[in-house]
């Protein structure tokens, strides 16, 4: 593994870890959210239960000094029924013969404290939005956002290490990718950006001084020091993408990528080794396998995005989108990513009216989904597949640990056959009930069409020796060779 890529997903998981502290005051659900999207981004697998157990040992921590809270605990009654419940004590007392005059002077009395207390509240509202208004400026004053962090971390890889501060903005770039965040450090240089992302995470409170040198770049803040070496012959500019005019991105975006990508082929080089998106409708394909997700509004443009970008675009959750210049480009209002796009035809087109194919329908138990994603190779099953016998009673799974597991499960119809288990856990995802169609199986919910290719084994026996083609003699003088050439 990319000692800058495990370096990137740390300090993005140290990250999303004090983000989910500081909003929820506690641990939460997250863990298995945080780790399919690292899995996703960085292609590192965390389990979540390494991710909860991070998460609790850093509010323990918080809490033995006192930057954490426990949860708060939940009142016996509401406003409304302490009211309601007072009102009917204050009856029960006139009817058992309490005098008009105290009952009176005890609401009288109780009128004024609340009074007081309203007060004091709005005193309190008024002093709140008064800190966090100096909390946004002092933010505001911060060198980078902890959300521009985590873009600027994602972009890094250990070929493109650097970050390029130019003016208001600092990017990184990579050779088809890159992002834009504002900055406030005013500069013009290029530094190591994984030592300067580790050094803004460290550091304590929000004043950072920097001294620039003609060689290096001297930070100091929260009694952290950090000399980085500048690179002023790699300093890239920031394009402007200001002025440029952004149409919305449709809301169910995200839901596309999220299941289209693992259809995309995994060599990047060629063009389906991207997200093919035609207005409306967003495509994945790797010759065996294919998605198609239709969203209600389009981009109204056709490209080829590549899918880095596409995972990329997960986390950041654009809203609005544009193309310039030979690149696609998102923006959340503040920021920008931007990729390269291809717009040659997308090569997907027979595998597309696969789609449309009809069969026998079966169904499989959900169980079966999650063996197929745990599935891992063992000796003997050089292709890795999954066999699949559905029955009568019974679903029958061969070739995932333990060699063979059976299902309870009640079919009208029964049908074998083999696929990658990574295939059929994603078909699954989409859709328990699927059409086999000969030697492939179609998945449909909703706006979601997915088809995936079955492994086929040719039966055994001894192949027939081929006839090799009988050697033509070549000509061997000039005459010959004119000969040949005349006939």
């Amino acid at each position: 593994m990319a000692t800058a890529r495990w370096e990137a997903c740390e300090l993005y998981l140290q990250q999303e870890i004090d983000r989910v502290l500081e909003k929820e005051g506690k641990p939460g659900p997250e863990s298995r959210e945080l780790s399919k999207y690292i899995s996703i981004i960085f292609e590192v697998d965390i389990p979540a239960r390494t991710i909860e157990q991070k998460i609790r040992r850093r509010h323990a921590t918080l809490v033995a000094q006192g930057g954490g809270q426990d949860e708060p605990q939940k009142p016996t009654l509401t406003p409304l029924q302490a009211a309601q419940a007072f009102k009917t004590k204050m009856l029960e007392r006139f009817k058992s013969g309490s005098s008009y005059e105290t009952l009176t002077t005890e609401l009288d009395q109780k009128i004024t404290g609340l009074r007081d207390r309203i007060g004091e509240m709005t005193n309190c509202l008024g002093e709140l939005t008064a800190t966090r208004e100096e909390i946004d400026r002092l933010e505001a004053m911060k060198p980078l956002s902890k959300k521009n962090m985590r873009l600027l971390a994602h972009a890094l890889t250990e070929d493109y290490d650097l970050l390029h501060f130019n003016g208001d903005w600092v990017n990184a770039q990579q050779e088809n990718f890159g992002v834009m965040c504002k900055s406030n450090i005013g500069l013009t240089a290029s530094i190591r950006g994984i030592e300067f992302l580790q050094f803004m995470q460290k550091k304590t409170g929000h004043e950072v001084t920097f001294n620039d040198t003609e060689k290096t770049l001297l930070m100091q803040g929260g009694g952290i020091k950090l000399d980085s070496k500048k690179f002023p012959n790699k300093a890239k500019p920031s394009p402007d993408f200001s002025q440029l005019t952004f149409v919305d991105v449709p809301e169910d975006f995200l839901d596309a990528l999220k299941v289209c990508l693992p259809s995309v082929d995994r060599r990047t080089d060629i063009i389906l080794g991207g997200l093919h998106i035609a207005d409306n409708k967003i495509l994945g394909c790797d010759n065996v396998t294919v998605t198609e997700y239709t969203m209600e509004k389009g981009f109204g443009q056709t490209f080829t995005l590549p899918k880095k970008s596409a995972r990329f675009l997960l986390d950041y959750k654009p809203v609005g989108f544009c193309l310039h210049d030979g690149k696609a480009v998102f923006t959340d209002g503040n920021t920008y990513v931007w990729s390269k796009i291809k717009r040659e035809e997308y090569p997907a087109k027979k595998m597309i009216d696969l789609l449309d194919k009809e069969g026998e329908e079966f169904t499989l138990p959900e169980e079966a989904g999650k063996y197929a994603k745990d599935c891992k190779p063992f000796e003997g099953n050089a292709c890795h597949h999954i066999g699949v016998s559905i029955g009568e009673k019974e679903v029958i799974l061969s070739g995932v640990h333990p060699m063979e597991i059976t299902l309870e499960h009640v079919s009208e119809k029964q049908t074998k056959f083999d696929i990658p288990p990574k295939k059929l856990a994603h078909g699954l995802s989409i859709n328990t009930k699927f059409t086999h169609c000969g030697d492939f199986l179609i998945f449909k919910n909703g706006n979601t069409r997915h088809m995936a290719c079955l492994i086929s084994f040719a039966p055994q026996g001894k192949e027939e020796p081929k006839k090799k083609a009988k050697a033509q003699a070549k000509p061997k003088t000039k005459k010959e060779k004119l000969k040949k050439a005349a006939a």
